[in-house]
């Protein structure tokens, strides 16, 4: 979906803005195209250094996403650009509002009761 995704430290990553990811959820959503995100933060990065599953689940979605300043600043102390983070939380209520204003339905998959 983005271009120029780099990879680090055993990570893919999209260097993109919060604003450029609801973007790109709003354009698969217009395309009707099923589409991927994770919120790569430390400890998820640190974890798929020896969890292959969790690796394997990140590398094939769509976009990954800079979920904390850790990540920004070890991308950025190994020479990549990237603009800033995109917290996972703050995306999702962005995209909520944008569906509300929208008008999308929205769907919610996994957790446990309660």
């Amino acid at each position: 979906m983005p271009e120029g995704r780099i990879h680090f430290l055993g990570a893919p990553l999209d260097p993109i803005t919060l604003e450029q990811a609801v973007e790109l959820v709003d354009g698969a959503i217009s395309s009707r195209r099923p589409t991927l995100n994770a919120s790569l933060n430390a400890a998820k990065l640190v974890r798929m250094q020896s969890d292959s599953e969790l690796r394997e689940s990140v590398e094939v979605c769509d976009f990954v996403t800079a979920d904390g300043v850790p990540v920004v600043w070890a991308a950025r102390a190994l020479g990549h650009h990237v603009p800033g983070r995109v917290n996972g939380t703050d995306l999702m209520e962005l995209l909520f509002a944008h569906a509300a204003e929208r008008g999308y339905s929205v769907y919610l998959f996994g957790s446990e009761p309660g």
